[in-house]
């Protein structure tokens, strides 16, 4: 696996080079290596925003640091930015929201979200809120309290949670992601006992209701959708024997279904009472399915391999790619209009489970968007 980082000061152009690969006790080998850099820049303050968990606890347990030790503190900070340099915001900055650090963390505008941390105590709850809007970073805030809500008391707490919420500030976005309809009845779906309650709208993408999330997107509300243990083929996922092409084509489908956030629950759990090294056992849901594997962990612990941090994973390596194609999709869009960018992935990309397995194919659409656009 080869990545570049090209400066974005290149001019555009044909560039050529050779790689030397030299692995101990075998023969050198030199490969031939072509790059055309196109003339026109990718921002770097992603216009997706992206809500990805580091479970940091099994971080800490893979590398023997105390939490609360600076060690725990710089592995965090390590595993936090190796995220947001791949196009991701995590869940949390690696500091309080009310600590004077957290600014390091919230003015960099390649981070698009993070949660404000709920507690009962709403005096500390309102003082957070007001240091949030004060400092410019209501806009990348959001609270999330419940997950995935599906019993009449999940319901009732997250009403009870907004409520709250909402009374300290109006303008505080809740997110509660939903994977299927309530299991009681007599109330309504799962839009009819949400509405008023989120101001993000997160489906599961394999409970994705076009239809109904349209009228929340024209109402003017937010959407996101996510991934996790399901669903499974023909949808993409991250999972790890899943076609490549799977954890890439989804920020291709976002375009398509104008969604405008992805979350994904975590992308290092390494629950030791699960698998205990991800190095050598990936099927780290077994509780769920021990046949999901590389659900929730997306990097691998360093430790194993010499490496004071994370290391990537190919499945991360090609989210970062989609979530580059993302903004290829919006800048032509600012440039010819959705239309013309429809135009160019309508075969290679359709809904979600309608698309293209060939990366031959996805590469050559990525191809005349980028010419579209350097035009």
């Amino acid at each position: 696996w080869i990545d570049i980082a090209v400066p974005k000061e290149a001019p555009g152009g044909w560039y050529r080079g050779e790689i030397t690969v030299a692995p101990e006790g075998q023969p050198q080998t030199t490969i031939p290596l072509t790059l055309c850099v196109y003339d026109f820049e990718v921002p770097s303050a992603p216009t997706m925003r992206t809500a990805f968990g580091i479970s940091e606890g099994h971080v800490f347990q893979q590398y023997g640091v105390e939490r609360g030790s600076a060690q725990a503190q710089a592995l965090l900070e390590n595993y936090y930015w190796f995220l947001v340099e791949h196009r991701i915001a995590p869940y949390h900055i690696p500091a309080g929201v009310m600590a004077p650090e957290a600014a390091r963390f919230l003015d960099d505008p390649r981070v698009t979200a993070f949660i404000v941390p709920y507690t009962e105590d709403e005096t500390e709850l309102k003082r957070r809120y007001d240091h949030v809007r004060a400092q410019g970073w209501m806009g990348k805030a959001y609270s999330y309290v419940v997950d995935e809500p599906v019993n009449e008391e999940q319901y009732a707490r997250l009403k009870q949670v907004a409520e709250r919420i909402h009374g300290l500030a109006p303008d505080m976005k809740l997110v509660a992601p939903y994977y299927r309809d309530p299991s009681f009845e007599g109330r309504g779906d799962v839009y009819d006992l949400l509405s008023g309650v989120v101001d993000i709208w997160c489906p599961n993408t394999g409970f994705f209701n076009a239809e109904k999330i349209a009228a929340k997107r024209e109402a003017g509300q937010e959407i996101w959708w996510y991934v996790c243990c399901g669903p499974g083929a023909p949808y993409a996922n991250f999972f790890v024997d899943m076609p490549g092409i799977c954890h890439r084509v989804l920020f291709w489908q976002q375009y398509v279904m104008q969604v405008q956030g992805l979350l994904y629950w975590s992308t290092t759990y390494w629950n030791p009472n699960i698998t205990s090294d991800p190095w050598e056992d990936i099927a780290t849901v077994k509780d769920i399915s021990p046949v999901i594997y590389g659900d929730g962990s997306l990097m691998y612990p360093g430790k194993q391999v010499g490496v004071d941090g994370p290391v990537s994973s190919v499945r991360l390596e090609l989210i970062r790619e989609g979530a580059q194609d993302y903004e290829y999709l919006r800048l032509l869009e600012a440039k010819r209009g959705r239309a013309a960018v429809l135009a160019i992935i309508g075969k290679a990309v359709t809904d979600l489970t309608n698309y293209t397995r060939s990366p031959v194919r996805l590469e050559a659409a990525r191809r005349r968007l980028a010419e579209a656009i350097a035009e």
